[in-house]
């Protein structure tokens, strides 16, 4: 399922070193990006394949911006057979949630519009197999 959604959105499209400056210790010339401030598609491979290898029943997103993550860590899900995601942002994510219903994975995620530190802090005690901490710092 991963590699039918890199190919229809062509996430390694563009190369990082390309969409925004870069030190050059960073190497930004070795990844690659959908867009600028997506995390790299190196980084949405690794964490697909982390998700089919531990095969968490709940995981925790936060920084869902236009849901290149959600969408990695839902297909795997979708692949396992089990798993719900619970992605948390201060937008409304629109670009996410239509990704997510494009490929048929909505219910497998569940969206949070909110400041992620309150939301994690209401979620004391509360058990994630797996959590993807993705957000910037406060505003």
């Amino acid at each position: 399922m991963w590699q039918r959604i890199v190919s229809e959105l062509d996430l390694a499209k563009l190369c990082e070193g390309d969409i925004h400056p870069h030190v050059p210790e960073e190497r930004a010339h070795l990844y690659h990006s959908h867009d600028n401030g997506a995390t790299e598609f190196e980084f949405l491979n690794l964490l697909n394949a982390l998700v089919l290898a531990t095969k968490p029943l709940r995981v925790l997103e936060t920084g869902t911006f236009t849901g290149l993550g959600t969408l990695a860590i839902a297909a795997a899900m979708e692949v396992n057979g089990e798993g719900q995601l619970l992605t948390v942002d201060i937008d409304p994510c629109i670009e996410a949630r239509a990704l997510i219903a494009r490929y048929g994975l909505h219910p497998r995620v569940a969206f949070a519009q909110e400041v992620a530190t309150a939301l994690i802090k209401g979620l004391a005690g509360e058990r994630f197999g797996f959590a993807f901490i993705d957000s910037g710092g406060a505003r």
